[in-house]
């Protein structure tokens, strides 16, 4: 056992999470019918499709947990997000009823970006545009006129680029709607 539940011995993928005091199987977690309520609580995102659903439940997290853990996978230096201090949302295409990534902030005085994920066989299609897109006009834009980003990494750099977010000056990066923040 280890941090969210039960891993292989030979493949090191989970093979079963905590929920409550009870095991699953980290499949059916990520399987909309898992969480029948997630459908009705999303917030169309620039499409009737694509939702966007603010971690809520235990359930909710519980999501957001073992996408983290395909992230961590992808990248050891990943940190998990902590449902008391972080907001969380997850993106789901609601016609084909799948998860198509998260992301996480937090908020004080303004609204701080610390992670965007999408599923690999779901990047390139827009999905991370579009949903830092809403996310900063329903919640950053609602706080003040500029959200901060953590540690951005180069696709999320790429992203904030493409989005006028910040502009290129020289060698530089020069914040337009956001700035960097340090990591946690």
């Amino acid at each position: 056992m280890a941090g969210l539940g039960f891993i292989c011995a030979d493949c090191s993928n989970y093979v079963a999470v905590l929920y409550g005091n009870r095991f699953v199987n980290p499949r059916s977690v990520l399987d909309v019918k898992w969480n029948p309520t997630v459908l009705n609580r999303g917030e169309p995102v620039f499409s009737s499709e694509r939702r966007f659903v603010v971690c809520r439940t235990a359930k909710d997290f519980l999501i957001l947990k073992v996408l983290q853990a395909i992230v961590k996978e992808e990248d050891s230096r990943f940190l998990f997000a902590r449902a008391k201090e972080h907001n969380a949302g997850l993106l789901l295409d609601a016609k084909r009823r799948k998860y198509l990534g998260f992301l996480v902030w937090t908020e004080d005085k303004y609204a701080v970006l610390r992670q965007i994920f999408i599923v690999e066989d779901e990047r390139r299609k827009g999905h991370a545009e579009n949903m830092v897109r809403f996310w900063v006009e329903r919640y950053a834009d609602v706080m003040h006129e500029k959200f901060g980003i953590e540690s951005p990494n180069a696709q999320a750099t790429s992203l904030h680029l493409k989005l006028g977010h910040i502009k290129v000056e020289g060698d530089s990066y020069v914040s337009i709607k956001c700035f960097p923040v340090p990591g946690l």
